[in-house]
């Protein structure tokens, strides 16, 4: 039974790192970041952040539940503290209390606890994923 496991997960390895070429950037940021919706169920939202300064450029805007609009993650979340906090220490942070988000229309959203996690690559921080929980 432990055969077709590690079978099937080698066939899908190899048919995502094909199936990777062909899609864009953004695309493959979309579906992780509903996967990760899904999988933590009282988060109000979540970014996956590309430390590559040039992320905004070939990135686009997606919906965003704190705005209620297209924002670009990029330039959001990147000075939150707990991603901050994140990628200079290469590891996981949670920060229970975070300060509200501002609307343009400048409305406060109440948020609860934020976790940032860094995604390293040959020891070097690529992105972060950024949680934001229900208040």
């Amino acid at each position: 039974m432990d055969h077709y496991f590690r079978e099937r997960f080698h066939v899908q390895q190899k048919l995502i790192c094909k199936a990777a070429a062909l899609i864009e950037v953004n695309e493959i940021i979309e579906m992780v970041r509903e996967e990760l919706r899904s999988l933590i169920s009282n988060a109000m939202e979540v970014c996956i952040l590309l430390i590559d300064p040039d992320a905004e450029k070939y990135t686009r805007a997606l919906q965003c539940a704190l705005y209620q609009r297209p924002v670009d993650c990029q330039s959001c979340k990147r000075d939150r503290p707990a991603v901050q906090k994140a990628i200079h220490r290469k590891k996981a942070v949670v920060v229970t209390q975070s300060d509200p988000i501002q609307r343009l229309d400048s409305t406060l959203v109440s948020i609860g606890s934020e976790c940032a996690m860094p995604v390293l690559a040959d020891g070097q921080v690529v992105a972060a994923v950024s949680v934001v929980i229900q208040p």
